[in-house]
């Protein structure tokens, strides 16, 4: 593949890793900085991956900046400047009450008093004028909880094996509390070609199958030989499932499972 891309966030977890596969593969790669005017912007910016986002428990004290990097800028560049394709990552954190309704599509269910949904309006409101902006090939990705063990990384996988090497883990969740979680190899090797030539409006990305924090745990303890606890009285959460048909019919996508990769990246680092 050799291609134009510009990447938004390209400091980030996601973005960042992304900008270097590209780059790997012989693409070009903007990176726009974070003093970048959409309105002054006269060159085509390719195909664009607008991977801002305010993670981890920031967005509950960074309101404006939630809104800023999820809305604000990504609709400067959407309505000023030129452009192949434009797709906006987005999270499947929006399914938390969702459900299928009629044609197969998702009924979102949101709460404006919640501070969780706050950060889930911020990313549907992005979605919205995505998929109604008028723009040819502009659409959404949804991705799951993305997983990458790595120095900087602070997702909560990584974090639950940090603390598996200290000799104890604590789970801030019900044991059969589901999440679905995708590594980020996988998430970038799909999304320079869903960017080029997919053919969906919506996209998801994520591991395949759901995964417990009972299952996460035993292999913590099997593998590491650390203590494994879960926090008393917490209610048990499903996120829903992730659709991931679209990729596998388009991409032959073939995430990794989970479960293996911990395995694995336990045994290395116990």
């Amino acid at each position: 593949m050799s291609e134009r891309f510009t990447v938004f966030g390209a400091d980030g977890f996601i973005g960042r890793r992304l900008a270097e596969e590209l780059e790997r593969t012989n693409c070009s790669v903007f990176r726009p900085p974070r003093d970048w005017n959409a309105e002054s912007q006269d060159d085509d910016l390719g195909h664009v991956i607008y991977c801002i986002g305010v993670t981890g428990s920031d967005f509950h004290r960074e309101q404006f900046n939630v809104v800023e990097g999820h809305v604000s800028l990504m609709a400067k560049a959407l309505e000023h400047c030129s452009f192949s394709s434009f797709t906006y990552l987005s999270t499947t954190r929006t399914f938390a009450r969702s459900q299928f309704g009629e044609l197969g599509r998702r009924d979102f269910l949101v709460d404006p008093l919640d501070p969780s949904d706050f950060y889930n309006l911020s990313k549907l409101l992005g979605e919205a004028l995505v998929l109604n902006c008028g723009k040819p090939r502009a659409r959404v990705v949804r991705l799951s909880y993305v997983v990458d063990f790595a120095p900087d990384s602070t997702d909560e996988v990584s974090r639950l094996i940090r603390a598996a090497q200290q000799g104890s883990v604590v789970f801030n969740s019900h044991p059969e509390t589901m999440k679905n979680y995708v590594l980020i190899r996988d998430v970038i090797s799909v999304l320079p070609n869903i960017a080029v030539s997919g053919q969906q409006r919506v996209y998801e990305i994520g591991g395949g199958v759901n995964v417990s924090m009972h299952q996460i745990g035993d292999v913590l303890m099997r593998v590491m030989g650390c203590e494994v606890s879960y926090e008393r009285g917490a209610g048990k959460r499903s996120m829903g499932v992730v659709d991931i048909r679209a990729l596998q019919q388009e991409f032959d996508f073939s995430p990794t499972p989970l479960l293996d990769y911990l395995d694995e990246v336990a045994k290395k680092h116990s």
